[in-house]
């Protein structure tokens, strides 16, 4: 439902300024919790993530601008595959077998949901500039998540959501006083920044940071990949976006790869590389 909410809010309303915005309120509602654990270690990677993170949600966001609400949802799914081959070329994690061979299978269901609606086939379903926009956010949400996926192990997870937060406040504040007027939002954009900044930031990014203690990244990223799915139940429902009965298969597909990957066996992988590193550095 964010997606929904952040289009109708930056369709009158500054990218950069909603975004300093609705990341300012997350992070000021895990601030009082947050600040008794703080040290420099939170401060530090929350920077770092909390940049990747900032790019990928200034992509997605502007690319809200251009794209369909169904649409942004599915790209920004691709993150699937970004995750897993950034997680396998930065830090080595190595993939089992069942993950890359259900892996094409729920990318074939995104493909049904994306290609399941003839009507827009039939009108051209060519890219636009705000689909190329998105499709740079999915990489900057896969890096996130492996990134999270590396360090959030070593750092107490309030401190951390909170930290990266604030920066994306911060870098948002920052491009909004050098490219953007600065107005007071309207009672309907607000309603977006309180919306999203509580429930899609604070709740959401804690409880990702958290459950990454715990989870590896290609479990989280099949979980994440079912968001596609709601983002077409709400544009169907609050944007009359349209849906097909291939679109519905596709999601179907998506949900049961998911829940396949979760029932398999799993461990936490970058946890036992990172060990792996260290014993080797100790011969």
């Amino acid at each position: 439902m964010g997606f929904v909410f952040v289009k109708d809010s930056v369709r009158d309303y500054g990218v950069f300024s909603f975004l300093s915005l609705r990341f300012f309120v997350g992070a000021m509602v895990l601030l009082p919790w947050a600040i008794r654990d703080m040290d420099r270690k939170a401060v530090f990677y929350g920077v770092g993530i909390g940049t990747v993170l900032f790019l990928a949600f200034y992509f997605q966001t502007a690319g809200l601008k251009t794209t369909t609400v169904s649409r942004s949802g599915l790209i920004t799914s691709l993150f699937i595959v970004f995750s897993i081959v950034l997680n396998r070329l930065l830090f080595r994690v190595r993939i089992s077998r069942w993950t890359w061979a259900i892996l094409p299978v729920s990318l074939g269901g995104l493909a049904l949901l994306i290609f399941g609606d003839t009507a827009e086939l039939e009108s051209g379903w060519g890219w636009n500039f705000g689909d190329l926009l998105t499709l740079l956010c999915a990489v900057g949400f896969g890096l996130h998540i492996v990134l999270l996926d590396r360090y959030s192990t070593e750092i107490a997870s309030l401190p951390l959501a909170c930290i990266q937060l604030l920066t994306v406040s911060l870098w948002g504040a920052a491009g909004a006083l050098m490219t953007e007027t600065l107005v007071i939002p309207g009672g309907s954009v607000w309603f977006g920044i309180f919306v999203c900044g509580i429930f899609c930031s604070a709740v959401c990014y804690l409880l990702q940071t958290s459950a990454q203690k715990y989870l590896p990244a290609v479990q989280v990223s099949f979980i994440f990949s079912s968001e596609p799915v709601f983002s077409v139940l709400f544009g169907v429902l609050l944007h009359h976006d349209s849906l097909t009965m291939l679109q519905a298969a596709g999601g179907v597909i998506m949900i049961l790869s998911t829940l396949l990957i979760l029932a398999l066996p799993a461990k936490k992988d970058s946890i036992k590389v990172a060990a792996d590193l260290r014993a080797a550095g100790r011969r």
